[in-house]
C-alpha cells in the first residue's frame, strides 16, 4: 500500500492504450490494447499471424507485481481508442485505425472478476511468445497452475479468450472513430464503490440518460450512443454536418440554428492537417445530467459543447477556447472536484489550466507547466480522487511526470515551514510550473514536477488506477507496462 517500487510487465507488443477498468473498485484492473501494424494480403484483406489484443492486467498490491489474467483477440485490427463501462465489468468498447466504427465487447466475467493470486511461471516452460500465442488460440481456455492459481507475470503464459461483440457503432462521416469517453453516472458512484465487481448491474440503470458513450471521428463528428440495453445501442444525438449560422442577438434554442459545426473550418483542416493529431472527447463531470462535454480540434482550440434533454434541440458551442495559439491541443480533461476547471495539453509541450468561466478576448491561463516535457505531450489526466495530482506524458522524450497542482485545487494549498518555502515563489495565480521538485521551484513550492519516469519509447497510454486513488499506469510503445506509486510524501500532505 505505501510501496515506492514501481511494478513492471513486458508485453512484447506495440501498445498504444490503456483503459482503467472503472466498475471494479476492488481491484486495481487494466486494460491494454495492442497497435501492432496488420498488413494487406494479395486481396487487398487486412490479415495476420499475430493478431492484436486486449491484455487484462491485474495489480497485486499484497506482492507488488502485475499480473496477466488473459488476453482478448481483438479482429478489427490495432486499438485506437478505449472505453471501460463505468458500471460493469465485462463491458468495453474500442475503435480501431482500420475501421470506420467503434465495437462494444463483452469480456470473459471469470476473467474480469478473478481474484487468485499472482502465479509465476515455471522456469522450464520459457519459449517464445509468438509459438505460445499460437498454443493458446488453439487451447483457448488451457493454462498450466503452478497451484498458486490467477494469472502470471508473463505474457507468454497467459490464457487467449474470445470476446463477444455486442454492438457496432458506425461514423456517420465514415472516418475512423479516433476516441471515446463513457459518462460516469454520478448518482451511481457511491453504489459502485461499495459493492463488488460480480454484484454491479449491467444496465446503467435510470440515472444514466440517453448518450452515455461520446465518440468522435478524425473529422471531429461527435455522436452520443445510448447504450443501455447491450444489443441495441442505438446513436441518440450527432453534431450537425452541415453549418449554419446563429445570429449573435439570439439566444433561444431553434433547431434551424447551430452553433456547433465541427466540420467548419476547425476540423475541416484536419484532412489537411500534416501533424495528424486526431480529436479527442471528454465528459464533463459536473454536469447535471451529463449535458456537456469538450473536445479538441486543430488550431490550438477547444470547443465546449452543450445539449439538452429534448433531442429536437441540436448540440450547440458554449464557450470556444484557443487553448494553445502556437500549437495543436492534443489531450484535455476537466477537474474532477472543481467545476469550470480544464486542462489541456499539445505540441508545445506545456500543460496549461483554465477556467472556463473567464474566456474572452484576453483569455489567461490559471497555471502553465513548463520544462518537464521536450516535445508532444499525448496525455493529461487529473486523478479522480484528488485534483491536486496531475499525469502527463510525452512522446519524442518518452517520459511519464506526475505533476503537483495545489494552487488550482479544490483543496487549501499545502503550506509548509517558512524556512523552507523557496524565496523566489510567486503567489501570482499565473505562474509557471517547471522543472523537477528538485529544482529552484522545489519540492515545498504548491506546484512542481514531484516524479518522472522515462520509456524506452513514446509513452502513448496512461490510466490512474479505479480501486487505488495513489496508483497509475503507463504504457510505451515498445509493450511494456509500468504500475507507479504516488510518492509517499505527497500522500501526507493530501491527506495530512
Amino acid at each position: 500500500m505505501f510501496s515506492s517500487q514501481s511494478a513492471e510487465l513486458s508485453l512484447d507488443t506495440p501498445c498504444r492504450v490503456v483503459a482503467a477498468v472503472a466498475a471494479d473498485r476492488m481491484d486495481n484492473r487494466f486494460l491494454i490494447g495492442s497497435s501492432r501494424v496488420v498488413r494487406k494480403n494479395n486481396n487487398n484483406h487486412h490479415h495476420s499471424t499475430n493478431p492484436n489484443r486486449l491484455y487484462a492486467c491485474r495489480f497485486h498490491a499484497e506482492l507488488n507485481e502485475l499480473g496477466l489474467d488473459a488476453s482478448f483477440v481483438h479482429p478489427t485490427g490495432p486499438v485506437q481508442s478505449m472505453a471501460c463501462s463505468p458500471t460493469n465489468v465485462t463491458l468495453v468498447a474500442t475503435s480501431s485505425q482500420l475501421q470506420n466504427n467503434a465495437t462494444l465487447w463483452k469480456l470473459s466475467h471469470n476473467v474480469m472478476t478473478d481474484t487468485n493470486g499472482l502465479r509465476y511461471e515455471d522456469s522450464n516452460n520459457h519459449h517464445d511468445s509468438s509459438s505460445s500465442n499460437n498454443n493458446n488460440h488453439n487451447n483457448n481456455n488451457t493454462v498450466h497452475d503452478d497451484g498458486l492459481g490467477g494469472a502470471s507475470s508473463s505474457s507468454s503464459s497467459s490464457k487467449t479468450v474470445a470476446m463477444e461483440a455486442l454492438a457496432t457503432l458506425p461514423s456517420s462521416s465514415g472516418q475512423p472513430i479516433s476516441h471515446m469517453s463513457w459518462r460516469q453516472p454520478l448518482s451511481l458512484l457511491e453504489s459502485v464503490e461499495s459493492s463488488s465487481p460480480s454484484s454491479l448491474s449491467t444496465s446503467l440503470g435510470s440515472s444514466a440518460a440517453a448518450g452515455d458513450l461520446l465518440t468522435v471521428d478524425r473529422l471531429g463528428l461527435v455522436q452520443l450512443w445510448d447504450v443501455e440495453r447491450e444489443t441495441s445501442v442505438t446513436c441518440t444525438r450527432t453534431t450537425p454536418s452541415k453549418k449554419t449560422t446563429r445570429p449573435h442577438n439570439d439566444p433561444s434554442h431553434d433547431e434551424n440554428y447551430n452553433t456547433t459545426n465541427l466540420d467548419d473550418d476547425t476540423t475541416t483542416s484536419l484532412a489537411h492537417n500534416n501533424l495528424g493529431i486526431p480529436p479527442r472527447v471528454v465528459w464533463d463531470p459536473h454536469a447535471a445530467g451529463g449535458t456537456s462535454a469538450a473536445v479538441t480540434t486543430t488550431q490550438g482550440r477547444v470547443v465546449c459543447l452543450d445539449w439538452r434533454t429534448d433531442p429536437s434541440i441540436p448540440i450547440g458551442t458554449v464557450s470556444d477556447l484557443v487553448a494553445h495559439r502556437s500549437a495543436a491541443v492534443i489531450d484535455l480533461d476537466y477537474n474532477p472536484n472543481k467545476p469550470y476547471v480544464l486542462a489541456t495539453c499539445g505540441t508545445d509541450s506545456m500543460l496549461r489550466f483554465w477556467d472556463l468561466r473567464l474566456l474572452g478576448s484576453k483569455q489567461q491561463p490559471l497555471l502553465v507547466c513548463r520544462g518537464g516535457h521536450d516535445y508532444w505531450i499525448w496525455n493529461v489526466l487529473y486523478n479522480p480522487f484528488h485534483d491536486q495530482l496531475v499525469l502527463s506524458t510525452g512522446t519524442a522524450d518518452t517520459l511519464a511526470n506526475l505533476w503537483r497542482v495545489s494552487s488550482i485545487s479544490s483543496a487549501p494549498p499545502l503550506l509548509e515551514s517558512s524556512s523552507l518555502l523557496p524565496s523566489s515563489s510567486s503567489s501570482e495565480p499565473n505562474h509557471g510550473v517547471g522543472g523537477d521538485a528538485s529544482s529552484s521551484f522545489s519540492s515545498w513550492s504548491e506546484n512542481a514536477r514531484v516524479a518522472s519516469y522515462e520509456h524506452a519509447d513514446a509513452c502513448y497510454g496512461a490510466a490512474w488506477g479505479a480501486a487505488d486513488a495513489w496508483v497509475y499506469t503507463t504504457v510505451g510503445y515498445e509493450g511494456k507496462v509500468v504500475l507507479h506509486h504516488v510518492p509517499s510524501k505527497e500522500k501526507y500532505k493530501i491527506l495530512l
